[in-house]
Formats: C-alpha cells, sequence, structure tokens
C-alpha cells in the first residue's frame, strides 16, 4: 500500500507513448518485496498495474490444502452439504477457467484494460503462466497464429503484443522498464540471482537507469563485460584448446547420428557449446571430467531451465546445483584477479557475478548457442518459417568468406530466432490498434517485444519475408536477433553477439568442410538420395 501510494503522489499517469522517458518513469518501490519468493516489486523494477489475490504459493500451501481439510472433516462429521459446497465452489472456478483458456486472447484484451478488477487478479495469473508456456515458441507457430486472426498487436500471457518491425526496433533503442519476466514467461523471484544471499542482480529483470531504475542494470552489466569479455577472451577463441573443439565437433557431426548429435549433452553440439564457452569465458579446462559433470547438471538438458520460472520453479527447485556451478565459476582463471567493492559495478560480490552468470550461462548462454546452431545446420525441420533445405545453401557457399557465413547465420535466425520475445513495462498509460479498434491500457501494463514477429514483418522485409535469402538487402542493418537493431542498441545488446557469431562461421566452416569431402566420395546414386 505505501509503494501504491507513493507511485500515485509522484507520477502522473499520461495518455502518450508507451516508450518510457525520464518524465514518465514508472515508479520504483523503495521498499524490499513483501513477498521475497514472489514476483514482487523491487528497487530496480519497475510498477506493474494489477496484482494477484493470491500468490502462487499461499494457493498451493495454503488455500488448496485447507479446501482439501474442509471437505474431508466435513464427510467425517456428516456434513456432506458442506463438502459439496466447497467441492462445488471449486467445480465452478475450474469451468469459468476452462472457458476463459478457450477465449484466452479476448479474456486478457479486456483484463490487461482492467487490471485491478477482481475477476482480473482472480483468474489472470493463471491463465497468464499457462498461455507463456507455448505461446512464444518459435516452432510451435502460435504467434504466427495469432498475428494471423489479430494483427501485429494482441494480448497473451498477460501481456501486449506490439509485434511490428517498426515497433519492436523502436523499443529496443529506448530505456526500458522491467520487471521480473523472461520474455513472455513470468519468473519466480526466489530463484533469480542472487535473491537469496543479498538482492536481485538478473540483468533482465532490471530496469534502465534512463527508465526509473537505480543504475544497477548498467552497474551490473559493465562488470560482466569487463570480467568476462575481455581480450583473453577473444584470445582463447583460436587457440590450440578451442580448436581442437571445433574439430572434436566436426568429427561427432561425422560419426554421431542425428539424434545423438543434437541430444547428447556430453559430445555433439550441446556438448560442444558447455566445454567451449565456458573456456572461453572463464578459462575452465574443458578436460576436466568432475568439473564438466557438474556444468552439464546445469546446462544439460531443459528441466534446469523451469527452476527460475513461476510457478515450475517451486517444483524443479534447483538450488544446489546453481551453488555448485557458480562455486565453480568463483574458482575459474578468469575471475581470479576479481576484487570486489568496486563502486563503479555498484559494490557487485564475486558471489553475486557468479550467480548472475549461472542464469546468464543457463538461459541464454548455452541454450541459445545451442540452437542457433541447430537452426544453421538441421535443415527444414528447424521450423515453421524455413520450408527450404538451408543446407543445400550452405553447401553452395565460399566456405572462406567470412562474410556469406555470418550472413547465412543472420538469415536463418532472422526466419527461427533462438530468442522469440523479450518484454518491457509501460511508463504511462497507452494507447494501440489491436484487430482494427483502438483500445487504451494503463501504466504499468507488461509489453512483449516480439522480434520474432518483428523479423518476418513483411511492411519492412517485403513480401519476399518468409523466403530464406542470405543476400536480402539490409539484412544486417535490419537484424533484431540480438536484442538491437543491427548494431544499435540502448544497452541490451547480448554481450556475446560478436563471440558467437565469430564462433559460428568457424563451425560452418569446419562441418561445412566435412560435408563437403564426404560428398565428393559418395557414388551418383547415393548423391541422390
Amino acid at each position: 500500500l505505501k509503494v501504491a501510494l507513493r507511485c500515485r503522489g509522484q507520477h502522473s499517469v499520461g495518455t502518450g507513448s508507451a516508450y518510457p522517458n525520464d518524465a514518465s518513469a514508472p515508479c520504483m518501490a523503495a521498499d524490499p518485496p513483501v513477498d521475497p519468493s514472489e514476483s514482487s516489486p523491487s528497487v530496480a523494477s519497475a510498477y506493474v498495474a494489477g496484482r494477484a489475490l493470491c500468490s502462487w504459493r499461499v494457493f498451493w500451501f495454503c488455500l488448496v490444502p485447507i479446501l482439501v481439510a474442509t471437505i474431508a472433516v466435513s464427510i467425517a462429521l456428516g456434513a456432506p452439504l458442506v463438502a459439496a459446497c466447497v467441492g462445488g465452489l471449486v467445480l465452478l472456478n475450474l469451468i469459468i477457467l476452462g472457458v476463459l483458456w478457450l477465449i484466452r486472447s479476448t479474456f486478457q484484451l479486456w483484463a490487461l484494460q482492467r487490471p485491478r478488477n477482481i475477476i482480473v487478479r482472480w483468474f489472470l495469473p493463471a491463465v497468464e503462466v499457462f498461455d507463456s508456456i507455448g505461446v512464444g515458441s518459435a516452432s510451435s507457430g502460435e504467434m504466427q497464429n495469432l498475428r494471423k486472426r489479430w494483427g501485429n498487436n494482441f494480448c497473451a500471457s498477460g501481456q501486449v503484443w506490439l509485434g511490428s518491425y517498426q515497433d519492436v526496433s523502436a523499443a529496443l533503442l529506448v530505456p526500458q522498464a522491467r520487471t521480473f519476466n523472461l520474455g513472455e514467461h513470468p519468473l519466480l523471484y526466489r530463484s533469480l540471482p542472487d535473491t537469496l544471499s543479498s538482492r536481485c542482480v538478473f540483468l533482465l529483470s532490471l530496469s534502465d537507469r534512463d527508465a526509473g531504475g537505480t543504475g544497477d542494470h548498467e552497474a551490473f552489466r559493465k562488470c560482466v563485460t569487463d570480467s568476462l569479455f575481455t581480450q583473453n577472451t577473444e584470445n582463447r577463441e583460436t587457440d590450440d584448446v578451442s580448436m581442437r573443439l571445433l574439430s572434436d565437433l566436426a568429427q561427432d557431426y561425422d560419426q554421431m547420428g542425428s539424434n545423438d548429435f543434437w541430444g547428447s549433452y556430453d559430445k555433439g553440439n550441446v556438448g560442444f557449446w558447455i566445454k567451449y564457452l565456458h573456456y572461453v569465458l572463464f578459462g575452465i579446462n574443458p578436460d576436466n571430467t568432475t568439473v564438466m559433470a557438474t556444468l552439464r547438471e546445469m546446462h544439460g538438458g531443459s528441466i534446469q531451465l523451469m527452476h527460475y520460472l513461476l510457478p515450475l520453479g517451486y517444483i524443479f527447485n534447483h538450488d544446489s546445483i546453481t551453488m555448485k556451478v557458480a562455486k565453480v565459476y568463483e574458482d575459474s582463471p578468469a575471475l581470479a584477479d576479481f576484487k570486489e567493492g568496486d563502486a563503479g559495478y555498484h559494490n557487485m560480490t564475486k558471489h553475486e557475478l557468479c550467480m548472475l552468470m549461472v542464469a546468464i550461462m543457463r538461459i541464454a548462454g548455452v541454450q541459445g548457442s545451442a540452437l542457433l546452431s541447430y537452426v544453421t545446420m538441421v535443415g527444414p525441420q528447424s521450423g515453421a518459417y524455413i520450408s527450404v533445405d538451408t543446407r543445400k545453401v550452405w553447401d553452395t557457399l565460399n566456405l572462406d568468406d567470412d562474410s556469406k557465413l555470418r550472413r547465412y547465420t543472420l538469415e536463418c535466425a532472422r526466419l527461427f530466432a533462438p530468442v522469440t520475445v523479450t518484454h518491457r513495462v509501460a511508463a504511462e498509460k497507452f494507447s494501440c490498434q489491436i484487430a482494427g479498434k483502438t483500445y487504451t491500457f494503463p501504466r504499468g501494463t507488461k509489453i512483449a517485444i516480439p522480434i520474432g514477429l518483428a523479423m518476418t514483418d513483411k511492411e519492412h522485409w517485403g513480401q519476399d519475408a518468409l523466403d530464406f535469402n542470405p543476400d536480402r538487402e539490409k539484412l544486417e542493418e535490419s537484424f533484431l536477433g540480438f536484442n538491437s537493431v543491427g548494431g544499435q542498441h540502448c544497452g541490451r545488446e547480448c554481450p556475446a553477439k560478436d563471440l558467437v557469431l565469430r564462433t559460428m562461421v568457424r563451425i560452418l566452416r569446419a562441418i561445412g568442410q566435412r560435408r563437403r569431402a564426404a560428398a565428393s566420395q559418395e557414388t551418383p546414386t547415393e548423391a541422390a538420395v
């Protein structure tokens, strides 16, 4: 209540753009989260309109047990009418929720305009969580179906999606207010680094200073880049160890079956990225089997990602392995000389930095890089937008031309974005067109930034936007996949962009040479097959 009153007293609700600026920056809560296990306001995150009537933790650990106990006790005491009333109330809620799920886009369009409505506060959190599970997937086609039905703008996952290239590129070039979301997914506050020990240092949830933030985002990001993206890092990219790992990857591509190459965590595609990124960034020895086994526990597979998501993090809790991996990072050569107490980094500790990097490497580093190499090399199975076998184009490229290989990578990622959605929070009231009508949403509305939709917007890319063409005009200048517009950004571009693109060029070259050597040895009949 104190936070809400402070917000109301300090900021008036405007009627202009949804983009943040100094004059309309969202109010920051000066108090710590009331419930640190939930996605609650913090000093570095933006005010979000509306709040659930009941937190997920209270719902599962208090409300559900009370309802079950009430029904059981009523039956035991010979009061079946009470049990029937309680059971009927539960059933009624499930029926209503089922109906709302069937019309979830329409319901959310209505709900997001009135976030304080009691019906919205009771039912929207569940619809939001379940809708977030698949709506942003590049391969499911749900985003594309929503665009066909509603246009570039629509409501899903508890957010207003503004999906034109113009809106997305504009959002990436201005300071952003943020909350506890990973794109379309709500996050579990207690699982974020380093909330259990000190404070939230998760970059993706921290607002920019010029959007009302505390400056933590800028300071913590600088700590990451200064500590891990150094000249030594770039030197390790091409030293003997990295070249051996690259050679091993090409050999795995030759010798492993397709399922094993893409699905294995100790070898093949994912195994390579786990070893390579941790060696290049941290200087961790890829031949240390004990350390690599620890890293695979966190970075192999997808279940560990659930640790960060609301409410799945309550079920898939990985606190212990997160701490183990953070300890590996703390002991790494790259951080051996890390000095704490630097005011320029807002006094970020080594432990906070390492906990942050566990999350970044789990959510984006290994997973995003492995998905990018998958998209570029797997062929037509890589998504709804890539219907052609891009390997036929790859096999014709000049493997000595870095620019050609880079553009091939970018075009694959344009049509199948490894990161499809990011988010921001509206700094003031705004209006937008949805299905031909104008709707107005309050300050504090969560807004999705659907990079995947913008990179196939025909108004920007032309009528051939869905065609695969690495030579298309302004591909590099217009590419959005690294949270930037080409090379332009407002402090949120992926810091590993150049590292990953340079590595992809080397991968495509090394494996491309293997493919051509194998093709030259095939008989005409085998080649035709």
